[in-house]
């Protein structure tokens, strides 16, 4: 079982259903893969997204009412965002994106094809390099760099060139805010700065390129994004969560994890302590593992069963089997 904006997705004999937070089924045990369009339906497939034969995708209305859309894909289907998902089609196994009706809102034309970020652009490649484009398809960052990254929110775009130089953009203008010589780049699940490492150094720069925090990444030190604004430094000690300017907000803990609603789970000697977005304390639970739900609902697991529970920890629906 798992679940995404409030709905679960519930695993049987190999094939997935529906239901809502209630656990009344929405969709019967018909299908290999499905997941949310986010329009309040469904796309989904019957056959093995795994192997390289393609497989039909089928639309379905938050009714469970099911239409086979007529278009064909192969290695399955991923998350929506921005009405666009990345999907790579049967013919020359290029990567395109999909519509939340399952038709083709960009044609498969990619080597690769990253996911739309909250501002309508995604990183892309052609045989040129990578690049990035919008959500019509569009280059609007030419495809001629080693690697692109987008921060999370959009508002840095990263350009690795072939001779390990990085540039950092301004996604909104995509005018170069700064010019770095060498380093290894991260943007993943930071809004408005990356985290450039190099000679055992971490710097954090802001959209405007100016360094707003740094590092020395000694033995058993280092820092990696942990969200908008958000940064975990690990230590032989534990895991603590900080703020941009290096304030800790959480820890010392065995192990802190992001969840995807913006609070963390945090791992202590007994379970795990559920979070807030700011560091905040919401609940002690004795629980090995937590993932967000949707809806302030959160999935937890102990022993190999999954309950559902609130923000305060408390059990909402008692543990199953996966």
């Amino acid at each position: 079982m798992y679940a995404i904006g409030g709905q679960l997705y519930l695993k049987k004999d190999g094939l997935y259903a529906v239901a809502d937070p209630s656990m009344r089924l929405v969709t019967q045990h018909l299908y290999t893969q499905i997941v949310p369009n986010g329009l309040g339906g469904f796309l989904a497939l019957k056959t093995d997204p795994n192997d390289d034969r393609g497989d039909g995708v089928y639309l379905i209305d938050e009714s469970g009412n099911e239409t086979a859309t007529g278009t064909v894909i192969v290695y399955g289907l991923n998350k929506f965002s921005c009405e666009r998902s990345a999907a790579v089609g049967s013919g020359g196994k290029k990567t395109g994106y999909l519509a939340p009706d399952g038709t083709w809102a960009i044609t498969a034309q990619y080597g690769y094809g990253g996911p739309f970020l909250e501002n309508g652009l995604a990183a892309a490649s052609v045989d040129s390099g990578a690049g990035v484009i919008d959500a019509q398809g569009n280059w609007v960052v030419s495809p001629k760099f080693e690697s692109v990254l987008l921060s999370e929110g959009n508002s840095l775009i990263a350009v690795c060139a072939a001779d390990g130089r990085i540039g950092l953009l301004n996604a909104e203008t995509r005018e170069g805010v700064c010019q770095i010589e060498s380093g290894y780049v991260r943007t993943k699940d930071l809004a408005d700065m990356a985290l450039v490492t190099r000679e055992g150094n971490a710097e954090l720069y802001s959209v405007d390129g100016s360094v707003i925090a740094a590092w020395k990444e000694a033995d058993g030190v280092s820092v990696r994004c942990a969200g908008a604004g958000f940064l975990l430094l690990h230590t032989d000690a534990g895991d603590y969560l900080l703020d941009s300017q290096a304030n800790a907000l959480a820890g010392p803990y065995a192990k802190i994890t992001l969840l995807s609603d913006g609070a963390f789970c945090a791992r202590t000697q007994s379970g795990c302590d559920l979070l807030g977005p700011q560091g905040e304390l919401l609940a002690q639970t004795p629980f090995d593992r937590i993932a967000a739900a949707g809806e302030g609902l959160y999935l937890a697991w102990t022993d190999g069963l999954c309950s559902l529970i609130g923000p305060d920890g408390k059990t909402i629906v008692e543990p199953a089997r996966n």
